[in-house]
């Protein structure tokens, strides 16, 4: 364990002696202003922050990314994902125990010139733009494939789609190795974050979740374009809203659900009291699988 885990470690075992409350928000802010602090000595060996591991590993446990903004960082998701309180801090503590997802990515082809969750998704959303879209002016293209550069592999895999939620099915069943005619696709959409999440059936084992997936060759890669994918399909009204694809016997149906902003309560102490126990991406994911599983 490092100097950085030792520090949060203590931090979470007794939160009301150095926070006040067993809240994620408070833990990320006093391990900000130590940090900061002692980064102000010269013989200061700490990592500041753990934002690309920690958002390799949401998008590995929960299949979360940032969908837009590039201030937004791994603390931030962590909280959007689990919620503030006490369930925020505990997977908190699991991150830091693990920490497994830094080396997972081995194919720097394919990460192309970063290799954060953030970025390798945006490469391939700018080439679906590009891809899609017949108003996109060749020198504006040969400019973003300088900065964002997607392999010959990504190209092909991509292939031609059509722009709609229908065509997560076959790059889905890139992602399987076995054939289904049953499918269930969750996709939620926040101001900042993207949860894609799918089930698909099983003769032999059931329902399968695409997290228990994880192990599959290039199962990063595919997820990655899966994201990529869905950020472009239009949005709805609503800044967050959860919609559910299900696929079974060759037919689709689709539906769409809007929701009230995250971000608009999340700072409110009295609202976030209930509000951070019903509204984080994994609860509300749970629920939904729990219920047409």
């Amino acid at each position: 364990m490092n100097k950085e885990q030792e520090i949060l470690f203590a931090v979470l075992e007794r939160p009301g002696l150095y926070v006040g409350k067993n809240r994620l928000d408070y833990v990320g802010n006093f391990f900000s202003g130590f940090t900061y602090h002692a980064g102000l000595s010269p013989d200061n060996k700490l990592e500041t922050n753990f934002n690309y591991p920690m958002q390799k590993w949401l998008f590995y446990k929960e299949s979360v990314s940032i969908a837009h903004s590039a201030s937004i960082n791994g603390w931030s998701v962590l909280s959007r994902c689990y919620g503030n309180n006490e369930d925020g801090c505990n997977k908190l503590k699991e991150f830091l125990q693990e920490l497994w997802i830094e080396n997972t990515i081995s194919d720097s082809e394919d990460r192309g010139v970063d290799d954060t969750v953030g970025c390798h998704i945006y490469q391939i959303y700018r080439y679906y733009h590009w891809k899609l879209s017949s108003f996109v002016e060749t020198f504006s293209f040969e400019v973003s494939k300088d900065y964002y550069p997607v392999s010959e592999r990504i190209k092909k895999w991509i292939g031609e789609i059509e722009y709609s939620y229908e065509s997560l099915i076959p790059l889905i069943r890139k992602m399987v190795d076995e054939p289904f005619d049953r499918l269930k696709i969750y996709l939620h959409y926040d101001r900042y974050f993207l949860q894609v999440r799918f089930l698909y059936y099983s003769e032999s084992n059931g329902w399968i979740d695409n997290v228990e997936l994880i192990d599959k060759d290039d199962y990063y890669l595919h997820l990655t374009i899966l994201h990529a994918y869905t950020a472009i399909i239009q949005r709805e009204e609503h800044p967050s809203h959860v919609i559910t694809i299900e696929f079974e016997n060759n037919e689709i149906s689709i539906n769409y659900k809007g929701m009230e902003d995250y971000w608009y309560k999340i700072f409110n102490e009295d609202l976030d009291k209930n509000y951070a126990s019903k509204e984080p991406m994994a609860m509300l994911y749970n629920e939904w699988k729990a219920n047409v599983v």
